[in-house]
């Protein structure tokens, strides 16, 4: 794991760490985005974020406020998030996949 502490990513840090990209590597960027909501300069940035394939989400908010996004829709690319402090069940595989979900298991 990596913190870019100052917000700026390093490549040659990056790269020692990842021992030259032989391994992977856990990169976090905090940064604020606003000081009670997203300003809207920042959206389309966090947009283009969850084009990344690696992307893992962005955690953000405050305390006990906390929000997870995990992607945006497509075509109006509006955010999905997840709140962590709300617990809720999960929707059965079989329901969304049918017989084609012993297809996605290892």
């Amino acid at each position: 794991m990596h913190v870019c502490l100052d917000g700026n990513i390093y490549l040659d840090s990056i790269e020692k760490k990842s021992d030259n990209w032989a391994n992977s590597l856990f990169v976090v960027v905090p940064m604020r985005l606003g000081l009670n909501t997203i300003l809207p300069e920042y959206l389309s940035s966090i947009k283009k974020i969850f084009q990344i394939s690696q992307n893992v989400g962005i955690a953000g908010g405050k305390d006990f406020s906390a929000l997870y996004f995990i992607g945006i829709t497509d075509p109006s690319e509006n955010l999905i998030y997840l709140d962590p402090h709300l617990v809720q069940p999960a929707v059965p595989c079989e329901e969304i996949f049918g017989d084609k979900f012993e297809n996605y298991i290892d």
